[in-house]
């Protein structure tokens, strides 16, 4: 995962992951929550000082 994180901030790019696993949330700069189909969560981005 921080593979992905590195590689995408360098290339100016994004990187979508679906997962389960909530350990990973600390990893990205952003996230979003979907249940039964539907989006639960507005994106919430994280921004470096």
């Amino acid at each position: 995962m921080e593979l992905f994180r590195k590689v995408a901030h360098e290339q100016g790019a994004g990187v979508l992951v679906v997962t389960h696993d909530h350990r990973s949330l600390d990893v990205f700069d952003r996230h979003v929550e979907m249940e039964d189909g539907l989006l639960l969560a507005a994106p919430s981005v994280i921004t470096a000082a």
